[in-house]
C-alpha cells in the first residue's frame, strides 16, 4: 500500500473539518502526491521533518516554485 492512501484521506477530512475551499484542497493533495512520489515513500510514518525541508528546497532551487505556494 502506497503512503497515500490513509495519508491522503487524512489530509482531506482536516481540510473539509476546516472548511477550505475545494481549489485549496485540491492544491494541498496535488503537492502531497507530489511530496509523496519525490520521496517514494511507502508509508506515512517514514515522512520526517527533515524530508519536507529538502522537498522544500528542491520546490524552490529546481522547480522555481514561489515562496507563497509553500506555506
Amino acid at each position: 500500500m502506497m503512503a497515500g492512501t490513509g495519508y491522503l484521506e487524512a489530509i482531506r477530512q482536516q481540510i473539509r473539518v476546516r472548511h477550505y475551499s475545494y481549489q485549496t484542497e485540491k492544491s494541498y493533495l496535488y503537492w502531497n502526491r507530489y511530496f509523496i512520489r519525490y520521496f517514494k515513500f511507502t508509508a506515512a510514518k517514514h515522512i520526517l521533518p527533515t524530508h519536507i525541508e529538502q522537498f522544500l528546497c528542491f520546490l524552490a532551487n529546481e522547480r522555481r516554485v514561489s515562496s507563497s505556494t509553500q506555506q
